[in-house]
């Protein structure tokens, strides 16, 4: 079952301090997942996980 990878708290107040300083519209939420890296690890690439297993 695919994991998710998760941004650190620090990156997402980063995030949201940014985007409360813009103008702009709020992005789509993929954009805003891949943005800050979170999106779902397959199992097998997990960085969590040993080569061997």
């Amino acid at each position: 079952m695919p994991q998710p990878t998760i941004p650190t708290k620090q990156l997402v107040r980063d995030y949201i301090d940014e985007r409360t300083r813009s103008d702009d519209p709020p992005p789509e939420r993929d954009e805003i997942r891949r943005q800050m890296g979170w999106f779902m690890v397959p199992e097998n690439q997990r960085p969590d996980r040993d080569e061997r297993d």
